[in-house]
């Protein structure tokens, strides 16, 4: 019986450092940190990458922060990473928005993308219009499997090198995938330690 509970306790300690796995995180999630620290730029072409409190699309319409005072803004051709480790079930989620300066046919666009994993075309100047705009929208992502890798914000000119449009980012989340609450791990112990003994005691007959 001694052996049994050992094993079982010892299968609780697993479990336990299972919940206690290092947790998706994002540092300085919504730049208000010195701005892009933490973070990694790519500005090819002449791109820009800034963090700002306020900026305006073509039409005149006044962005903020969706999550304190300061967001990021980037200028085609830019993008920003940041190297991040995750398990399954992990999901991250962001708020953006696409400011197009430019007009059909040159289909400047925005992506956001997980090394080898997943690439998600935000938006373009096909989606919105010429000269349009998204507004704040949110975007989420489920990890699929354990990893790591960078994860990858970027606008990019389409044609051309001019009339560059841009990407806003702000609000970045994550959350771990759930694990097992105490008294439900408590209690799945408890229940091989049962067997166990059970089966002992069969054996002993």
């Amino acid at each position: 019986m001694k052996k049994s509970f050992l094993f079982c306790l010892g299968i609780l300690l697993f479990i336990g450092m299972i919940g206690q796995a290092s947790a998706l995180t994002i540092t300085n999630s919504s730049f208000e940190i010195n701005g892009f620290s933490d973070w990694t730029i790519n500005t090819p072409n002449g791109g820009s990458a800034v963090v700002v409190t306020t900026i305006n699309s073509n039409n005149g319409n006044s962005y903020g922060g969706t999550d304190g005072t300061h967001f990021a803004a980037l200028t085609a051709d830019a993008s920003i990473s940041q190297s991040l480790t995750w398990n399954t079930g992990d999901t991250i989620a962001f708020d953006w928005a696409f400011l197009a300066f430019d007009y059909m046919p040159f289909n400047d666009f925005a992506y956001f993308k997980v090394e080898g994993t997943k690439y998600e075309l935000l938006s373009s100047v096909s989606n919105v219009g010429d000269y349009g705009e998204t507004g704040w929208l949110n975007y989420s992502y489920t990890f699929g499997s354990n990893g790591s890798g960078n994860i990858e914000f970027g606008v990019l000119n389409y044609s051309d090198k001019e009339y560059d449009s841009k990407l806003l980012i702000d609000n970045l989340t994550a959350s771990a995938a759930p694990v097992p609450e105490p008294a439900t791990m408590v209690l799945f112990g408890l229940g091989l330690i049962g067997i166990a003994g059970v089966s002992k005691k069969k054996l002993q007959k």
